[in-house]
């Protein structure tokens, strides 16, 4: 009898899926990349600690604020370098998590609920 193999593939096509990586980046999926981003190359880092929701605005110019966005050559995937703002709200798994991403419209952000991760840093008490 055939049993189905499941696990490799855990976001179906078509999710909008937000990854933090315990190197400290912040990977967004093709459905993201292709749905949301436009040609937006920079992204500002916003964190709401009422509800511990992380959101990423985006822009087409750089300032003080933004991060570039490094995309794939066919917009599969793209990374935002996000360590110091991970670690400054505590946002730092000690494996690499996946999300299900939403868009707010009204504030142009893509939001994504990071309950349960914040405050582990995934490094060790030093004794």
């Amino acid at each position: 009898m055939w049993e189905t193999f499941k696990g490799r593939n855990r976001h179906p096509e078509g999710k909008p899926i937000v990854s933090i990586t315990k190197a400290g980046n912040i990977g967004l999926s093709a459905n993201v990349v292709r749905t949301f981003l436009g040609d937006a190359k920079y992204a500002t880092f916003l964190f709401d600690r009422d509800h511990d929701l992380v959101g990423i605005k985006l822009s087409k110019s750089v300032d003080e604020n933004t991060y570039p966005i490094k995309r794939t050559p066919k917009d599969n995937y793209a990374m935002i370098a996000g360590t110091s703002f991970l670690k400054k709200y505590g946002i730092y798994p000690q494996e690499t998590n996946s999300y299900t991403a939403s868009f707010d419209d009204k504030n142009k952000i893509i939001v994504v609920d990071v309950s349960g991760l914040v405050g582990k840093t995934g490094k060790k008490d030093k004794k």
